[in-house]
């Protein structure tokens, strides 16, 4: 099912409880530790030994700061839309995402930085937890081996992903003006680090996604809200044989209608394109692209 990047979570981040409970969740994690070595004495509480709690404080305390981070980072985000609101009502694209005017690509280094760094700290906590557990009891160390799996099944998934980005390179996608328009033709050149003649046929999808929560069926629990992402609009684009050139140029005719890009209201909606190529391996990517009503001139 597709994802926007910030919709899904930008209700519960742009508020600042992100910010709230990453503060509180680093700070817990920071007082337990001290408190289980004896730095500081918790009046009235009882607090294990350090095997236990520093690992937990460990993993707890980078959750927090994660947390924070990323809510001072949505907070931050949030001012600055409500000042080009104000400084540029007419282009609401600058406002919605950080587009790159050129166009928009994978970042597999980023996203490799960012795994390899969660797996090294929990790697370390549930280290430290599965040394506790043995000293403790069997039932112990087989709830923390469970986490373990869990933990391996992790670092397979993202090894798979690195394996797949230095077999296959970014997928990336340019523009021939920014922003693309409602009711226009967009014109589109879709490359990757691999040549497009490696695979046996390319498969490109110009997708309009609109989510919301709904309640749910009969057969489930009908006080229930359930995030669906619907379909509004789809144009397929195939390549294969001697269309299959270093840069794949596209066009599609953009459809009128209330489709403009919103990623920040109750029911956000936006575009992606994806990327279907078939081989041995595959390779599959999706990319938001910039798609928007003409807003009319305020004088």
């Amino acid at each position: 099912m597709p994802r926007s990047p910030r919709a899904v979570r930008a209700r519960f981040l742009r508020r600042g409880a992100a910010a709230f409970f990453g503060a509180v969740l680093l700070a817990g994690s920071a007082t337990l530790a001290a408190a289980s070595t004896g730095l500081v004495t918790l009046r009235d509480a009882f607090v294990a030994g350090p095997d236990l709690v520093l690992p937990l404080a460990w993993l707890g305390g980078w959750a927090g700061a994660a947390l924070l981070a990323r809510g001072l980072a949505e907070m931050a985000f949030a001012r600055r839309r409500r000042r080009l609101r104000a400084q540029r009502p007419d282009e609401p694209w600058l406002r919605d995402h950080p587009w790159d005017p050129a166009g928009n690509r994978e970042r597999p280094f980023a996203d490799a930085a960012r795994s390899l760094l969660a797996l090294a700290v929990v790697g370390a906590g549930l280290g430290g937890l599965f040394s506790w557990a043995l000293r403790t009891d069997v039932v112990a160390a087989v709830v923390v081996g469970l986490f373990g799996l869990f933990y391996l099944a992790w670092a397979l998934a993202t090894g798979f992903v690195l394996w797949r980005f230095v077999r296959h390179g970014a997928v990336r996608v340019t523009w021939s003006r920014f922003p693309l328009h409602l009711g226009e033709r967009a014109r589109l050149r879709v490359a990757c680090g691999r040549p497009w003649s490696d695979f046996h046929r390319v498969t490109l999808t110009l997708l309009c996604v609109r989510e919301r929560a709904e309640q749910g069926t009969d057969e489930e629990d009908e006080s229930a809200l359930r995030h669906v992402a619907r379909e509004r609009h789809r144009q397929s684009r195939t390549f294969e044989g001697d269309s299959l050139t270093p840069e794949l140029a596209v066009d599609f005719d953009l459809p009128g209608g209330p489709l403009s890009t919103r990623l920040f209201t109750g029911e956000p909606l936006y575009w992606e394109l994806r990327v279907e190529a078939e081989g041995r391996p595959g390779l599959a990517a999706a990319l938001l692209l910039p798609v928007y009503a003409r807003e009319p001139r305020r004088d």
